[in-house]
């Protein structure tokens, strides 16, 4: 199985002219497919699997002014397209990215019966750490146990609402502290650049994202991993997984997210944010 399978091998003067976001559903989840003409059956087979079930669990959700499944296949075209990655289990995983932390229950679902909603009178574990457990169990079933592997590194620990609000600041850096050490799996690491510095942090700017105090929270957030991915991108593990076009890509795309994510103070605007969200 290959890691890197370069399609066309575009290097944009600049991420802001890669054009995913103008892209349909189909458009984006194309341009996955075409990354891999020498896949085998299997392999195909796990990234339609993949796509399925994300848009299944994700139906209802959205992000930023589309439906949710847009975020899933631009992050994965972003791998594909320009980190040159078209290995399907790293695709798969990025497709699946947020389905465990967002929609257990419908995970474990759609395995046991084949739907999102379980058939009347059947009740799936309360406790939200041991139905994530069981849900990546599932996800490793349905797919391999890399592919599990990986979700689970781009899975946040789910909130224990009984235990004292955790303050602002501390709550960002628990979030970037969960970041550096689950890049240590050179797959989540690939996954997480292309969600977070790619899809997050250099769209900042793009949908619904004209709320002040969301805007400077999702600023606040994401540009304390800008350093953390460039450092991480710069070892060997990862250098070995990107051919020459896609480092520089790389690096046009941690360029971009750093200059959309800093917080200039101007007059009458406060440059940080005090708000507990």
């Amino acid at each position: 199985m290959s890691s890197i399978g370069p399609t066309s091998h575009e290097s944009p003067p600049s991420p802001e002219q890669h054009g995913l976001k103008h892209l349909d559903e189909e458009g984006l989840f194309r341009t996955i497919l075409d990354s891999g003409p020498e896949w085998s059956e299997e392999e195909r087979g796990m990234v339609v699997g993949a796509y399925n079930l994300g848009r299944a669990v994700h139906k209802d959700d959205r992000h930023r002014d589309k439906p949710y499944v847009y975020h899933l296949l631009r992050n994965t075209a972003r791998i594909s397209k320009y980190l040159h990655i078209n290995d399907p289990e790293i695709l798969a995983g990025s497709i699946l990215h947020d389905s465990v932390e967002d929609h257990p229950d419908e995970i474990i679902a759609y395995s046991m019966f084949g739907t999102t909603e379980p058939p009347a009178g059947v009740s799936l574990p309360q406790d939200p750490v041991f139905k994530q457990q069981i849900a990546l169990k599932h996800i490793e079933v349905l797919f391999t146990p890399r592919v599990a592997r990986m979700v689970a590194g781009m899975t946040n620990p789910p909130v224990d609402d009984s235990s004292p609000k955790m303050p602002y600041a501390e709550k960002i850096q628990a979030y970037v502290s969960h970041v550096k050490k689950e890049i240590e799996n050179p797959d989540v690491a690939i996954g997480k650049f292309s969600d977070a510095i790619g899809d997050n942090g250099g769209g900042i700017n793009h949908g619904d994202n004209d709320d002040p105090t969301k805007k400077l929270h999702f600023m606040n957030k994401y540009s304390k991993l800008v350093p953390i991915f460039a450092e991480r991108f710069a070892e060997q593990d990862i250098q070995e997984m990107l051919d020459p076009v896609a480092r520089i890509n790389v690096e046009h795309m941690l360029a971009l997210a750093d200059e959309r994510l800093t917080i200039r103070t101007t007059p009458g605007q406060v440059g940080s944010i005090a708000v507990n969200n």
